[in-house]
């Protein structure tokens, strides 16, 4: 499998947002340190807006690397799948995989990662809680790219990151424990 130059992997993503949120940061403190604020569109602005606005790029920033996230995790998984059918491995959770590739795309269906995560749950012992908490994350992360039309089902509300990345690492470790994984 060829992967794309700008492929963001889950701690590319974390990183990201932990310089945001400093950056957003920054800017709240130079509010209080610099009396010239005009280089920004919140000049001008009194205390009480200044910090909705402030609050406001905070919240969007953490959705939007929640959205990066769950799309970063969805590639690993896609990518492990694609590299264990080319590689004909023949582990209970590789040969279970190919199964659900050969199935999908011998009808020409596009592969799904809560798919992808169904066969690891069947694979896996003692890892379905971690896959349902995944899975969740994931109707989160359809709904944010999506465009936030529709009242979320998801059972999350107001996630953020840290939970997030909790989830995944919960699943990344349990599989790590009976397989290689992510292939590289």
């Amino acid at each position: 499998m060829n992967l794309s130059p700008y492929v963001k992997w889950p701690l590319d993503v974390l990183a990201h947002h932990r310089l945001t949120i400093a950056a957003v940061e920054s800017l709240e403190e130079s509010r209080h340190e610099a009396d010239d604020f005009s280089t920004v569109s919140l000049f001008g602005l009194d205390q009480s807006t200044f910090r909705i606005q402030i609050n406001g790029l905070r919240e969007e920033s953490n959705q939007q690397s929640m959205l990066l996230l769950m799309a970063s995790i969805e590639a690993v998984f896609q990518v492990d799948l694609h590299r264990r059918v080319e590689r004909r491995l023949k582990d209970r959770a590789s040969t279970a995989l190919r199964r659900y590739h050969r199935r999908l795309t011998g009808k020409k269906r596009r592969i799904e990662v809560e798919g992808i995560l169904d066969e690891w749950k069947s694979s896996v012992a003692g890892i379905a809680e971690s896959i349902g908490q995944l899975k969740q994350a994931i109707a989160y992360r359809h709904w944010l790219a999506h465009g936030r039309y529709w009242v979320q089902h998801s059972g999350l509300n107001n996630p953020d990151l840290l939970d997030f990345w909790n989830r995944w690492i919960s699943v990344e470790q349990r599989i790590a424990v009976d397989f290689e994984f992510p292939l590289q």
